[in-house]
């Protein structure tokens, strides 16, 4: 989903407020339509945007991809937990 790249590439240039933004909006798309992988990704970005500003709320999201990584199988599920154990949570 292009907002989860666009979301992408603005947490590669430190634009965090703008990569939470746009990986919620893709968030809300990615449950109207039944999207779990891009779902999932939505949430890993929120996660990553906000662990410099809010690693607690960073946590609850990260902690979301990684179940539903999981139940999909994804190998992203231990990239998702490696974020969380990095930051202590």
């Amino acid at each position: 989903m292009l907002l989860n790249i666009l979301g992408g590439l603005s947490l590669a240039t430190s634009a965090n407020e703008e990569a939470y933004r746009r990986h919620s909006q893709a968030l809300n798309i990615a449950r109207e339509i039944g999207a779990r992988g891009e779902e999932a990704w939505a949430l890993e970005g929120m996660g990553k945007s906000l662990l410099p500003s809010n690693p607690d709320e960073a946590a609850v999201h990260l902690r979301e991809a990684r179940v539903i990584y999981q139940r999909m199988g994804a190998p992203d599920a231990p990239r998702t937990l490696g974020r969380l154990t990095e930051h202590g949570r």
